[in-house]
């Protein structure tokens, strides 16, 4: 079993998806950006985190609307089964 998903007793035993887990649960849809910002993670580990997590079916991503240049924004937030599997992991 990964590290990052083993539980045991309630208890996320990987810091920094415990970190990612409560800023997502607290605050719903954001962007790596902001969720870099908000728990002091490096991108390249929140961006890894993410992409577990989305592959687990526990968050989804949508493209932010842009009418004009640049890269839209990504934005991801918990599925109903990620908000039921981290909240009883992080104890909220």
């Amino acid at each position: 079993m990964q590290k990052n998903r083993r539980i045991i007793g309630g208890v996320l035993k990987n810091h920094a998806l415990e970190l990612l887990a409560k800023e997502l649960l607290n605050n719903g849809r954001r962007c790596p950006t902001d969720l870099c910002l908000a728990t002091g993670l490096p991108s390249w580990k929140v961006s890894r985190l993410l992409r577990r997590a989305e592959s687990l079916g526990l968050a989804k991503s949508s493209n932010e609307l842009r009418f004009e240049r640049g890269r839209p924004r990504k934005y991801f937030e918990l599925t109903p089964e990620g908000r039921r599997f981290f909240s009883k992991a992080v104890g909220g």
